[in-house]
């Protein structure tokens, strides 16, 4: 007699809020857990701890921490030396070290010299702080090496990694900000540009709209033209993704171009071409190619186009020619994305502008998301105006789809 067994229960999909905590967490413990790391962390903890600096105790300990790659954690419960049960007889012994210090001889109870209490603290309290430190150092170290001793697999610990079955844009984000920045370098500044971009990409709505309509199809998005006033990093990461058979982009940073040219170009090359050019540039080169387009020349369009920002750096007039010259580069079913502020929600627009100049030194109204949506429209495309942030903002994003008929270029 045959027994069929119970089917496996069907694992919940990753969530990255959880992941987002395990990396946190990961991250605040440090890269390795050596008994000298270890020591080193609970001194760090117990010197600022014991410093009589009331409320500024945990965000030291975490920069100092997190800088020096040491366990934040283990930090934090050191620093609180100066609990409300040990405070009164740290504060007492970094007094009379001070006093010590200061006159020679230790300073008796007296209320009228209570002013000089503080001076005194702060004098002694360096001295006590290094006391408890190098103590707590060489209990904790040995403390350490004993647990060793007695199991060695429970101290070994892992560095934090994505779950295999992870969305595989999360992965396409992880690998593009590692190319910009490793995630394994030792520089905070390195570390905090790494999550930076990791961040930003996976909170970006039109990031979001624009991978939806990619989908899991290799190639979806065909040939991309990235003609955006801000960074090149969705453009290749729809490269790193699949969802992109040639990315070409175009920036008005210099070095913002170069420093994604050095990103596409590590190991595995992306192959993306990048160049930079100046504003009024980006409507010439968008009216050549479609004028090419138009006559047979050169390459026959493009399937996707990016138009991220351009209201920063273009008049409105500008503008309106880039997207009826960007409208007709569209190949029948190819899709023009524009993220813009929307003047018509007029206090989140001028919060979302305020203080902003474009890139020629003008401040310009942001437009209503309607009429960049009716220039598309009458380019002969499909419009369509989502939100682009969340619900307090201004951002949006229009898309535009071309059907199977041409589109006809305006002039």
């Amino acid at each position: 007699m045959t027994t069929e067994s119970a089917p496996a229960p069907r694992r919940r999909p990753p969530s990255l809020a959880q992941e987002e905590l395990r990396r946190a967490w990961h991250e605040l413990r440090g890269p390795t857990q050596s008994p000298a790391r270890a020591a080193a962390a609970v001194a760090l903890g117990v010197f600022v701890g014991s410093f009589p600096l009331f409320g500024v105790h945990t965000p030291l300990v975490l920069v100092l921490c997190l800088w020096l790659r040491l366990d934040a954690a283990l930090g934090w419960v050191a620093s609180n030396v100066s609990n409300p049960l040990f405070a009164p007889f740290l504060v007492t012994a970094e007094v009379e070290v001070g006093s010590y210090l200061a006159t020679g001889r230790f300073m008796p109870f007296d209320v009228e010299r209570l002013g000089e209490v503080v001076s005194y603290a702060l004098l002694g309290a360096p001295f006590v702080a290094a006391g408890l430190a190098l103590v707590a150092s060489v209990l904790a170290y040995g403390l350490i090496r004993a647990g060793r001793a007695l199991g060695r697999g429970r101290w070994r610990r892992t560095p934090y990694a994505l779950p295999s079955d992870a969305p595989a844009a999360w992965h396409a984000i992880e690998r593009l900000a590692a190319r910009f920045t490793p995630s394994t370098s030792a520089a905070l500044g390195d570390r905090s540009r790494f999550h930076y971009l990791r961040v930003k990409l996976l909170r970006d709505a039109s990031a979001k709209r624009v991978l939806a309509l990619a989908g899991a199809t290799p190639g979806a998005l065909g040939t991309v033209l990235d003609l955006g006033m801000g960074h090149p990093e969705l453009a290749l990461l729809l490269l790193e993704l699949g969802a992109a058979e040639r990315v070409r982009s175009f920036g008005c940073d210099p070095a913002v171009v170069a420093r994604a040219w050095r990103a596409a170009c590590a190991e595995p090359a992306l192959g993306a071409e990048l160049e930079a050019a100046a504003p009024e540039e980006l409507l010439l080169l968008a009216r050549a190619a479609a004028t090419g387009a138009r006559a047979g020349e050169g390459e026959a369009g493009v399937d996707t186009i990016l138009l991220f920002d351009v209201h920063s750096g273009l008049a409105p007039a500008e503008v309106d020619a880039l997207l009826g010259h960007a409208a007709a580069l569209l190949r029948p079913g190819g899709r023009i994305f524009v993220r813009s502020v929307d003047g018509a929600r007029r206090i989140r627009s001028w919060l979302a502008r305020s203080g902003r100049a474009d890139a020629r030194g003008q401040r310009r109204p942001a437009r209503p998301a309607r009429e960049l949506a009716a220039v598309l429209a009458e380019a002969g495309l499909e419009t369509e105006v989502v939100r682009a942030g969340s619900r307090l903002g201004a951002r949006v994003l229009v898309v535009g789809s071309a059907g199977r008929a041409p589109v006809a270029l305006l002039r």
